[in-house]
């Protein structure tokens, strides 16, 4: 198993894996260090040249810089590679330079050859196999979505896998007083990402609802910095939360906002959501499919709709929440990932 970090979806699959297979696992730390990129390749070379040949699969978590030679390497040993898209790695922003596919260059290729190396490829939500981002596009004309639209002459085996979550432990706190508030939670550590994120977008709508208090998760101090003199008294920008602290959080909140240009399936979107907050979200790749027909969607980038949708959803009633959290359970359970996976896995070994 190759990561470019251990976040807590690449921990669930290593955990569902470990249950059948002895798994070793690699993670790929990734620098501008021109010195510390190269070093990071020959670990994951030698790791790679180690692991592939006593292995049944090797499986990767994203496709880039880092999931090229694992492949390549699985391949020369007649080994399956599985490879799990979750978004950037299907994706192009030209307006954020956000995305695998962003650029034609060296890293699209790695992206793209891993693809077609697949014996199976995972997305997370539908679109990153095939789909149109019109949010995302100042025109409106729509953005192509998806690993059939950047990879030619693709014949790897597509299968849409979503995310899972644990009910048990993503619920309200009931003991505690829910604000007629509003939430959206990312790690923020450039300014890239706080635009992709939609935290501007929200910043506006903030403006136009004086008497809301929002809150801005996960930014980085230097980020924190950076805005703290131009916000609006009613939003509030707070550090990273620590994981097991996340469900206090949400349950804080009526209102939970994913306006992200670019997703795959919004993990703390699910999450909120199974904590009974009701959803406000842009109309954008896995984010509709999340919230199916349980909270509001943004079709455009307005501050005033924005406004809008958000005062409707701290409008409605507890019954909403609980709806946005049956939506998650429904359709996202843990063990149906578990189950499809080691169904897909079977078929191909």
């Amino acid at each position: 198993m190759v990561d470019p970090g251990f976040s807590s979806f690449v921990r669930k699959d290593r955990e569902i894996l470990e249950k059948k297979f002895r798994v070793d696992n690699f993670h790929y730390r990734a620098s501008k260090n021109p010195v510390e990129f190269v070093i990071q390749i020959m670990r994951l070379l030698a790791a790679s040249l180690r692991f592939a040949s006593r292995s049944e699969l090797v499986y990767i978590w994203f496709s880039d810089y880092h999931s090229l030679i694992p492949a390549v390497v699985a391949k020369s040993f007649g080994k399956k590679v599985v490879v799990v898209t979750g978004g950037f790695d299907a994706v192009s922003i030209p307006m954020l330079s956000y995305g695998v596919f962003v650029k034609n260059n060296f890293r699209s290729w790695c992206a793209s050859t891993t693809y077609k190396l697949a014996d199976l490829v995972l997305p997370v939500d539908a679109s990153l196999a095939e789909g149109l981002n019109q949010y995302a596009d100042p025109d409106g004309k729509g953005l192509p979505v998806g690993i059939r639209n950047f990879v030619r002459n693709l014949r790897s085996r597509i299968e849409v896998l979503p995310t899972g979550y644990n009910p048990d432990l993503w619920k309200r706190h009931t003991g505690m007083p829910r604000n007629a508030s509003v939430l959206s939670v990312a790690f923020i550590a450039k300014e890239q990402t706080f635009k992709l994120k939609g935290f501007d977008l929200l910043i506006e709508a903030a403006r136009l609802l004086p008497d809301v208090p929002f809150t801005l998760a996960g930014i980085s101090p230097h980020i924190q910095n950076k805005y703290r003199n131009i916000l609006p008294h009613n939003v509030s920008l707070i550090d990273p939360v620590p994981y097991h602290e996340l469900p206090k959080l949400y349950s804080s909140h009526k209102v939970y906002a994913q306006l992200s240009l670019s997703e795959g399936l919004p993990n703390s979107l699910c999450e909120a959501m199974l904590c009974e907050c009701v959803p406000v979200g842009s109309l954008v790749n896995g984010i509709p499919t999340a919230i199916g027909n349980t909270g509001f969607l943004l079709e455009h980038q307005d501050a005033q709709k924005t406004a809008e949708l958000i005062s409707k959803a701290l409008k409605t009633d507890e019954q909403t929440g609980i709806e946005a959290r049956n939506q998650i359970i429904r359709n996202f359970p843990e063990h149906r990932r578990e189950e499809n996976l080691m169904k897909l896995l079977e078929e191909i070994l």
